[in-house]
């Protein structure tokens, strides 16, 4: 058995080729997730690979020749005494042409996510990886995040709701996204697509210590010098004209994520016109490219 910080993995052999590792135990932050035994996740992970459509709520989510998405309900629990299944997402993979010279994508998004939380960066949590290595095929199982909701969403609903109750929200929202980006930026990470809807917020802020989790991790890599803002300019793009979000709104969560991660250099004034600038022309690019369709923003 392997160990992951908190995360205690099983690996396992399944037929046909099929082999890969299982969650076995987490005990980390958030609510606790445990497998009653390694020989039920290796039974439900041989049914997703034979015969997925005939797993307890499997509902396929997206679909393509070489990816599928579903949610599915797996053995795991949330604690010893917890009899009921837990909601999970199953992301299939199938390499073809050059991709097959690479690590396949479920298996390049569970090294993220494991980084992400190993770096203190709420994303869903890997519950299981199995792959078939000659048909360059894999399946990546995680956790369901649920009672979350996007944050283009959260930006949406900001309008509709009374003057007061936009002021603590606004203030809630900027802490969670300011320290998450804090937290992302102290790994060395970037997102390439840091964009609204890729940030879940947590409805219920006072429940976790993670109140904004990063979803989509096919665009996170290591960062490369001079890319440190890319993140901010994107995020600022994707929101750009929300109109429940102003320019202090934008110089608050400056300021907070400056203190996070700069609180030596007092540069947020000139990091502000700059990322501005740059959010407006990334954000006129795109229009161009989506041909009128803003990256990240729906409304």
């Amino acid at each position: 058995m392997a160990a992951t910080g908190e995360y205690r993995f099983s690996l396992v052999q399944l037929s046909e080729g099929w082999s890969g590792r299982v969650l076995v135990e987490c005990a980390g932050p958030w609510a606790p997730i445990l497998l009653p035994a390694v020989s039920a996740g290796r039974d439900w992970l041989e049914q997703l690979v034979r015969d997925r459509a005939s797993l307890s709520g499997y509902r396929v989510l997206k679909y393509s020749s070489t990816a599928e998405v579903a949610e599915a309900l797996g053995p795991w629990n949330g604690a010893p005494e917890a009899g009921s299944s837990m909601r999970v997402v199953c992301r299939r993979g199938l390499a073809e042409g050059w991709e097959r010279l690479r690590a396949t994508r479920p298996r390049r998004n569970f090294a993220r996510a494991m980084t992400l939380l190993r770096c203190g960066v709420g994303t869903a949590r890997p519950l299981a990886l199995i792959e078939r290595r000659r048909s360059r095929e894999s399946w990546l199982v995680t956790e369901f995040l649920s009672d979350m909701m996007d944050l283009d969403q959260m930006v949406l609903r900001l309008s509709s709701m009374p003057p007061a109750q936009i002021r603590s929200v606004k203030g809630s929202l900027i802490e969670s996204v300011a320290s998450l980006l804090a937290a992302l930026d102290r790994a060395g990470l970037t997102h390439r697509d840091m964009k609204a809807s890729n940030i879940l917020i947590s409805q219920d802020s006072d429940a976790e210590p993670f109140g904004a989790r990063i979803v989509d991790l096919d665009g996170l890599h290591r960062r490369r010098w001079g890319k440190r803002r890319q993140p901010l300019v994107r995020l600022a793009a994707s929101v750009l004209d929300a109109p429940s979000l102003t320019q202090s709104d934008f110089l608050r969560f400056l300021r907070q994520y400056l203190a996070l991660t700069s609180p030596a250099r007092d540069d947020w004034k000139s990091l502000f016109r700059r990322s501005a600038r740059q959010a407006r022309q990334y954000a006129e690019r795109s229009t161009r490219r989506k041909g009128g369709k803003l990256d990240g923003y729906t409304g």
